[in-house]
Order: structure tokens, then sequence, then C-alpha cells
């Protein structure tokens, strides 16, 4: 994985967290930024890199403009740390970039059209690569997510 797919990654993680918080204040371009950051991540340059996760973060603000401010942050919503990816072994590593591919092509597929449940799917795929989940875990997750 490229320096800029982590970059993008991680920020996308992040924002998957904050469109599951129970506190997340409506911001209706979040779905959209995931779904196009998804869909272009392989193949974005650096400087459109940038501005996909410099909107990442603004809608991450938009869902949760009291994360900025917290004085006890709890990080959950922080960008993910890529490295963490391989710190579970390359078996789970592989799954979860697996995972990732498959959230890849259903956001290509989806285009500007992602319904709620696509965006749900996305949403909590991305979830699943964030969390230390075990390998059969990912193996059953998989199953839910067409190659």
């Amino acid at each position: 994985m490229s320096p800029t797919e982590s970059m993008l990654l991680g920020g996308l993680i992040g924002l998957a967290r904050a469109l599951e918080s129970d506190e997340a204040m409506p911001a209706p371009d979040a779905p959209k930024v995931m779904v196009e950051t998804l869909a272009c991540m392989h193949t974005a340059d650096e400087a459109a890199a940038k501005l996909l996760a410099r909107r990442i973060h603004q809608e991450k603000l938009r869902l949760l403009p009291d994360c900025a401010a917290c004085p006890h942050p709890c990080g959950r919503t922080d960008d993910y740390d890529t490295a963490k990816l391989s710190e579970d072994g390359s078996e789970v590593e592989a799954l979860k970039l697996e995972l990732l591919s498959r959230l890849q092509n259903i956001a290509k597929r989806q285009g500007d059209t992602a319904t709620p449940e696509i965006v749900k799917l996305l949403r909590d795929g991305l979830n699943q690569i964030g969390w230390g989940y075990r390998a059969e875990t990912l193996e059953k997750a998989l199953q839910h997510y067409p190659s």
C-alpha cells in the first residue's frame, strides 16, 4: 500500500467511525466523500489525495464538531494508523487488504448513486479493517462483500 493510500485509508476509517456515532450531526456529504475516496484512492495522485484527505477531515468535523475541542479525546475517530495492519500477522493483513479491495470495487460500481444500504455496507467494512479482528472473523465478514 502506497503512503497516499495509507493516508486515505486511515482517514476513511476515522470517518466511518464518526458516521456510526450516536452523537453525529447530519453531514449529507460524508457518505459521498467516503464512496468517492474509496473509488479513486488507488489511482489518486498526491494533489488529489490531499484534497480528498481534507474533505474527509472536514466531514468528520461536521459530524462530530465537539471532538475537535474535547479536553479528553478518546481517539475513536482519529485517522487509523495503517501500520497496525501488519501487527496482527500476514494472514489478517491479507484479509483486511482483500476486504479493502472489495470495498473499492463496490464504491467504483456505485458512483454517485450509493444507497444508504451501500453506504452502511462500506462504513461497516471500513470499521472491520480498523478493528483488531482475528482471521476467522474477517473470513466470515468477506462473505458479505462481493468481489
